[in-house]
């Protein structure tokens, strides 16, 4: 497939990268050259300098073939109008990154969207980071929640405290009958594909897969109790904290209570203004330590840092966790921080790009592929795969599958069930099954489960 992607900013660099990784031919547009430099030394595309919503630009980048548009620039305006120019010229799927949420709703017909002016889809990053959180506070102290196969099963992420009862045990010890541990990315960043006889060490972040549902048995393993959430407070009143306080009290649950800190005195009188009277909105340092202890913020069931900027994301991380908040989750930026964020007691870190990047590859067409979910800054994924009749793999067990290393199979949703692969499961058309891979073994595994 030949796609053309506007803008070589952070989204856009990411969203070259995956697409070129999983063989589709690229072409990345930006009007700054510079831009380009790092995108031409990294990454397998092609680079065009110009403006995204010019004609002939778009011509030379190969619009008029091309099967995906993704326009990633900082501009809504800009995006949109590179949709708007590459729809006369081809019939790309348009993909627009904006920030305005008007422009989320804006359709010359009246109805919600951007479709009646040739946009096929619109992403927010903030969107996508809020319903993110939410997802993860479905779960307190989980690293990273995902549900799939109509929220019938789910991916949950935990990190292994020295006194957590699975630290130190090889994973034939735990006793697992309800749960798969698909993978586990070491404390250095190295992702392991286990077996039974893998030994979880102290700093692990483990995957487990399950059928949805209280995951007794992981939080056995874990030492981690459920709590119920009564309490949020979420410190950052940008775009990411307003759609995080307006998605928490939108049919809340009785007795929750959401707090929102906003250090910019007009901001606050903005945020008071868009905000149901549910929200309360305090205009203080974030960072100031008294203001955490007069205010109790500290006792709160769960901490949502959100305030754009990842220093100080992570210091008031540090700050709650030291005074005994059970759950922190913090918005970042730069992905390389994660590994800083755990070490400081920060559970769940979210980076709005990479969250935007894996939803825009969801919605290029992969036959039998029903979700793709990146993990660990994209060094890891989560593929859902639809069995379809003729494939290689139908009517095989699954220790005969001939998978490549790099890839395990986690579960296998049948109809109504939710099913623990073992090496005698005979795998059967229509199964979906859920796959933790390297990204680079994806191409060799998808064809297995293809008909002819």
């Amino acid at each position: 497939m030949q796609a053309v992607v506007v803008g070589a900013g952070k989204l856009g660099f990411e969203v070259a990268r995956r697409l070129a990784e999983a063989g589709h031919e690229v072409v990345l547009v930006d009007q700054e050259a510079g831009a380009l430099e790092e995108a031409a030394e990294h990454l397998d595309v092609m680079t065009l300098a110009g403006p995204g919503t010019s004609p002939s630009v778009l011509r030379k980048a190969g619009i008029e073939r091309a099967r995906l548009l993704v326009a990633a620039t900082e501009s809504d305006e800009v995006n949109i109008v590179a949709c708007l120019v590459a729809k006369r010229l081809g019939q790309p799927l348009c993909v627009a990154r904006v920030r305005d949420p008007e422009y989320a709703t804006l359709d010359p017909s009246g109805s919600p969207g951007l479709a009646g002016w040739g946009i096929d889809r619109v992403v927010r990053p903030e969107e996508l980071a809020a319903q993110e959180i939410i997802r993860m506070l479905r779960t307190p102290a989980a690293s990273e929640v995902e549900f799939f196969a109509g929220e019938r099963a789910l991916m949950v992420s935990f990190l292994i405290e020295p006194q957590a009862p699975a630290a130190g045990r090889r994973i034939e010890e735990l006793g697992l009958e309800q749960t798969v541990v698909a993978g586990i990315i070491r404390p250095d960043g190295e992702v392991v594909l286990p077996d039974g006889a893998t030994l979880i060490q102290p700093g692990d972040r483990v995957y487990f897969m399950a059928a949805a549902g209280p995951l007794d048995e992981v939080r056995r393993l874990v030492g981690r109790d459920e709590h119920p959430l009564r309490d949020v407070v979420i410190f950052g009143g940008g775009p990411l904290g307003l759609e995080l306080a307006r998605l928490l009290t939108t049919g809340r649950k009785p007795g929750l209570a959401v707090r929102l800190v906003e250090r910019d005195r007009q901001r606050c009188r903005v945020l008071a203004e868009r905000l149901p009277d549910a929200v309360m909105v305090l205009n203080a340092n974030p960072a100031d330590p008294d203001f955490l202890e007069e205010e109790a913020l500290a006792r709160a069931d769960a901490c949502i840092l959100a305030t754009g900027d990842d220093h100080r994301n992570l210091l008031v991380g540090t700050m709650l966790r030291e005074r005994g908040t059970p759950t922190c989750i913090t918005e970042l930026a730069r992905e390389e921080y994660i590994p800083l964020a755990h070490r400081l007691g920060i559970q769940a870190c979210v980076v709005p790009r990479v969250v935007t990047a894996s939803f825009i590859l969801q919605l290029v067409e992969r036959r039998n592929v029903r979700s793709l979910t990146l993990l660990a800054e994209g060094q890891a994924e989560i593929l859902e795969l639809v069995v379809e009749a003729g494939a290689r793999a139908a009517g095989r067990p699954v220790a005969r599958l001939g998978l490549p290393p790099g890839v395990v199979i986690g579960l296998i949703i049948r109809e109504d069930q939710v099913l623990i692969p073992r090496g005698a499961t005979v795998i059967q058309p229509g199964d979906e099954v859920l796959l933790f891979l390297k990204p680079e073994v994806e191409p060799r595994v998808q064809p297995l489960f293809r008909g002819s």
